[in-house]
């Protein structure tokens, strides 16, 4: 699958991109649960404002996606 061009909000949850290219993706004011990020690389996704759980931050993070728009949410 690819996205591009493309601003996502609100609460993301239960969902996951497996395998997607993205380009000028930007998540913005989203919160993100229980949300898989399978890919090799999350270089051009960008987050602003947003919120994740540690699973989601973790999948993220093992992606390196930029994490300095992201809040992790303590449960």
């Amino acid at each position: 699958m690819y996205l591009a061009d493309l601003v996502i909000e609100g609460l993301i949850e239960d969902c996951y991109f497996e395998q997607c290219a993205f380009k000028r993706v930007t998540f913005q004011n989203a919160v993100l649960t229980n949300t898989f990020f399978k890919n090799r690389s999350l270089k051009q996704l960008r987050f602003v404002n947003c919120k994740a759980d540690r699973m989601t931050y973790e999948f993220l993070k093992n992606g390196k996606a930029d994490l300095s728009g992201i809040e992790l949410i303590n449960s």
